[in-house]
């Protein structure tokens, strides 16, 4: 399965949240209309394959996990993709795991997103408001 293309990308650098590179802003609200997982081999700091995790599926070992979440933001669709320590706030079906913070619901919750920079990576923390 091809991924999905979208329009718009929402990506966190500096410590600023970025919509199609253009900055918006450290904090905003979004509602999570799907999470999307997926396995990503990488290979000095490339992504060198990526395939869809899907429930029951292998995890093979040397691969990590992203999770693309598909949100609206200002009625828009939007593709946020999180990757590393980041993916441990979602609530996952594949991960033993106990959400970190507040974590996200999909669907009908508003999120609030707070992205900071510290030591020179971009740390992001999702809460659930509604």
């Amino acid at each position: 399965m091809r991924r999905q293309k979208y329009s718009s990308y929402l990506t966190c650098h500096d410590g600023m949240f970025c919509l199609n590179y253009i900055p918006i802003g450290n904090s905003i609200e979004f509602r999570v209309l799907e999470i999307e997982f997926w396995l990503l081999k990488w290979v000095d700091g490339q992504v060198v394959k990526r395939r869809k995790l899907k429930p029951g599926g292998r995890w093979p070992e040397g691969y990590s996990i992203s999770a693309d979440l598909i949100i609206t933001l200002d009625g828009e669709d939007v593709c946020f993709t999180l990757y590393g320590q980041a993916v441990d706030l979602i609530p996952s079906p594949y991960l033993d795991q106990v959400p970190m913070g507040g974590g996200i619901v999909p669907h009908d919750a508003l999120t609030h997103a707070t992205c900071q920079s510290v030591d020179g990576r971009n740390m992001i923390s999702l809460q659930c408001i509604t």
